[in-house]
């Protein structure tokens, strides 16, 4: 007797057969990085900016965020690899045939908590991008695309998730452009700026050095820690445990690590084509850093 693989398997909580995890180390790579980029990286490094300046907050939270990934690897990997099952399900065994219902629960919470978080910022960002362009024009009528922009990004949510972890890799293949956009931007502020992001001095540093390496590297482990509940989903696609442990290294820690400038923009030193940087370092700071307010 053969069983035969399912293509719609991942759409669904049973776990998958061993024909059913066709994930590869580069999609799975792929998939990581953009997830990682596209949901918390802004919003780490901006903290981190806080307390530490450029190289040193970038160090610190790529240490935090390796050492978180480590620690998720090691609770989710080899059960959800093994058996071809989610974070939660993998659970079971340490909390019991009814105690699951714990981090189930925990897990509904983060998800209507923090998905609602991006989705306003996704819809406010999406506004401040167009007046920084000037599709829009700067005046109160703006507020109005705001909730008509999260109902959108609400159905599309909505519809790649009805997918399962197949939608959200057609979206990663999409939104990778949006990790090399930010990297690009990123290199623009880096080669024109660079002395103004060394000598910039973090605004809520504390005198003792130790605690603030301390905080971004926290900042690192605990916002890594919180991938728990959601990677079981994509690291089950893979065919076996060698496959998920570069990807989960450099896909989902690495990303994270460039701390974001927080503060006004720069001024620009040439007079010849002003508004073109005060323009490109708004972007960046919108696509990077989310709503200025």
């Amino acid at each position: 007797m053969t069983t035969q693989a399912n293509p719609q398997a991942d759409e669904s909580a049973w776990p998958l057969l061993p024909e059913e995890r066709r994930w590869g180390a580069a999609r799975l790579t792929l998939t990581l990085a953009t997830t990682a980029a596209a949901t918390w990286c802004y919003l780490i490094g901006e903290s981190v900016g806080s307390y530490l300046g450029f190289i040193k907050g970038g160090l610190a939270l790529g240490a935090g965020c390796m050492i978180g990934m480590v620690l998720v690897l090691l609770a989710a990997g080899p059960t959800c690899v093994r058996f071809g099952i989610d974070s939660i399900a993998a659970s079971k065994p340490q909390f019991g045939s009814r105690g699951w219902v714990v981090p189930a629960a925990l897990q509904a919470v983060s998800i209507i908590g923090w998905n609602s978080l991006l989705i306003i910022f996704f819809a406010k960002s999406a506004v401040q991008l167009s007046v920084a362009l000037g599709i829009l024009d700067v005046g109160p009528r703006n507020a109005a695309l705001v909730p008509v922009l999260t109902v959108l990004a609400c159905t599309i949510i909505f519809t790649v998730l009805r997918r399962g972890a197949t939608g959200v890799s057609m979206v990663s293949n999409i939104l990778v452009a949006h990790v090399l956009i930010g990297l690009w931007m990123l290199y623009l502020l880096v080669s024109r700026r660079w002395p103004e992001l060394i000598a910039a001095q973090p605004a809520n540093a504390s005198p003792n050095h130790l605690w603030n390496y301390t905080t971004g590297i926290e900042l690192g482990i605990g916002a890594t820690l919180s991938w728990w509940p959601y990677i079981g989903a994509m690291i089950r696609m893979a065919p076996n445990g060698r496959t998920i442990v570069l990807p989960g290294m450099l896909g989902m820690a690495p990303p994270r690590a460039p701390p974001k400038p927080t503060g006004p923009p720069p001024v620009p030193d040439s007079p010849r084509e002003p508004n073109a940087q005060l323009r490109a370092t708004r972007i960046f700071r919108l696509t990077l850093s989310g709503p200025t307010a």
